[in-house]
């Protein structure tokens, strides 16, 4: 059995321990001049590249991993037992090269990936802010004694291990379960005597989906005929030291001291140019206007989150906000909306959703 598959049965077995795989070779045998002639080629093809010895010892089990197994039992099982042949010892470097080659390709397109995902724009939506959606919203309740493994470092080489921890795990209105959060990849462990097992709940899960288009204006995913948006101008009303830390926090000058004008749009970016029309992002932009005045501060996404988060906990006031500025404000929302628009030629079409308008009142 060759090293992947020995690695993969681990890794189906459902280990989320470090694993040392070990290759047992007679001593005295062929089988073992062949594997030291291999590490001592590769060496010095590797010497310019890494010079620690750990580090070349793994190198050296990547690149074995990655040589045909078929190729290298061939050499092993030769008739003759004494020292490889010059036939036998180019070969032998070939496939050493090969492999060293094959390592250096899967290597630089990994690190490729992974600079990849660590530059995707994750946004600012943590799972206290799904969580909060989900029950609040979407009315899903928790269920209790669910429990998940999570990897956390051990501080030594050997990597990382799994701890258990709670694990958040709700019932949605249609009876399904859904879970926020990672679970390490080995899944949940459910209490005794229940055998669902649970969905993981993102933006993209059909309930928590439905119920975001809702609250933009739609009441059923593509039904723009029966749903009625909803418009106006809500007015809030904010704890004065939470709103006082936000303007620290977001570096806004004194004359929103009062309070402000909060507007925010979702801006979705559409490939319109290819056969295929497709959504290639969205963002959430947040503006902030003083209660009087025609002036605007852009938030960064950071502070559009803090905002939005101030906003979700704020007082709802019934009565309509009296504006004295109301036309002042609707010429603001207008420049805003078409800065919002403006597409680059030869860039994905920006395509505006206003979503929150609304008067912010300090105070108890």
């Amino acid at each position: 059995m060759d090293m992947e598959q020995r690695v993969g049965r681990v890794h189906r077995f459902g280990s989320v321990k470090s694993i040392i795989v070990e290759t047992l070779v007679l001593s005295g045998s062929r089988e073992e001049r062949v594997l030291e002639r291999c590490r001592a080629k590769l060496f010095l093809i590797a010497k310019n590249v890494e010079t620690d010895p750990l580090r070349i010892e793994r190198l050296f089990s990547r690149t074995m991993s990655l040589i045909p197994w078929e190729e290298l039992a061939e050499l092993m099982a030769g008739e003759d037992f004494g020292p490889l042949s010059e036939a036998e010892e180019k070969k032998l470097a070939k496939l050493v090269n090969e492999g060293f080659r094959r390592w250096q390709e899967s290597d630089e397109e990994f690190r490729k990936q992974a600079e990849i995902i660590q530059n995707l724009r994750r946004g600012n939506t943590v799972e206290d802010d799904l969580l909060h959606f989900v029950r609040d919203k979407v009315k899903a309740s928790e269920l209790p004694g669910w429990t998940r493994q999570v990897l956390i470092s051990n501080g030594n080489e050997c990597g990382s291990c799994a701890v258990e921890e709670p694990a958040i795990v709700l019932e949605l209105p249609d009876g399904s379960r859904g879970f926020i959060g990672r679970d390490a990849g080995v899944g949940l462990k459910a209490p005794e005597g229940i055998e669902a097992t649970p969905q993981k709940l993102g933006l993209n899960h059909p309930a928590v989906a439905d119920k975001i288009r809702e609250f933009v204006g739609w009441t059923k995913k593509g039904d723009r005929q029966g749903g009625r948006p909803v418009s106006g101008v809500a007015r809030i009303r904010i704890d004065e030291r939470r709103w006082n830390e936000f303007m620290c926090l977001g570096d806004l000058p004194a004359e929103y001291e009062r309070g402000a004008i909060a507007l925010a749009y979702v801006v979705r970016r559409l490939n319109l140019q290819d056969p295929i029309k497709e959504e290639v992002g969205a963002d959430l932009v947040c503006y902030c206007l003083p209660l009087e005045g025609d002036s605007s501060s852009e938030l960064d996404p950071v502070k559009t989150a803090d905002l939005i988060r101030l906003i979700r906990s704020a007082k709802v006031i019934r009565n309509l906000p009296d504006l004295k500025n109301k036309e002042k404000l609707i010429k603001t929302e207008n420049e805003i909306m078409e800065r919002l628009r403006v597409t680059q030629p030869g860039k994905p079409t920006n395509a505006v959703f206003p979503i929150v308008a609304a008067v912010i009142e300090i105070g108890d």
